[in-house]
């Protein structure tokens, strides 16, 4: 009897590891669509508008793969900055005072002509918008990461937009 316990505990069975369930590969969703689909959580308080305006306002094209965005690390805390920031845009006083307050009626069911004519100039930039307003910061950053054709050649009013706002357009040279 000893002969079977001692040679049971030199031949102990290795144990063999739990069966993980294999998941099939997801295709890789657009950053914009995680964003909406995650709009109760991560992202709560986005919708479409504030998705679009957001990545426009940050040179993220909103069809980009969400994984893209998190294997550079300083990218991805740049991203969470940023959220912190345009969500902060919501709740300064001048947006209360521009947009929240400004009644147009003393019946509180009444459309607010007046906050949706404020919000609409001044919160939205992008969505649903024909053309859009681009400061030379967020231009100048659009060509330096390589999203702008530098061959293309535009109107004669944007050249002369840009050359009267002083921007230096050597930045761009290739």
């Amino acid at each position: 009897m000893s002969h079977l316990s001692s040679f049971s505990k030199l031949h102990t069975p290795i144990p063999i590891p739990p069966v993980l369930p294999v998941f099939p590969p997801q295709p890789f969703r657009p950053i914009g669509r995680e964003i909406c689909a995650n709009s109760l959580g991560a992202f709560s308080g986005f919708g479409r508008h504030t998705m679009n305006d957001f990545l426009f306002g940050e040179a993220i094209f909103p069809g980009m793969p969400s994984y893209l965005l998190c294997e550079d690390d300083q990218r991805f805390e740049d991203f969470v900055s940023a959220i912190e920031a345009y969500l902060k845009s919501f709740t300064t006083d001048e947006f209360y005072n521009k947009i929240v307050s400004v009644t147009n009626s003393c019946n509180p069911f009444a459309f607010n002509d007046k906050s949706n004519e404020q919000y609409m100039k001044r919160h939205i930039m992008v969505f649903r918008r024909t053309w859009a307003k681009v400061n030379s910061d967020l231009y100048i950053r659009y060509c330096r990461l390589g999203y702008l054709d530098p061959d293309h050649t535009m109107g004669m009013s944007a050249i002369l937009l840009v050359c009267s706002s002083g921007i230096n357009t050597k930045l761009f040279a290739r």
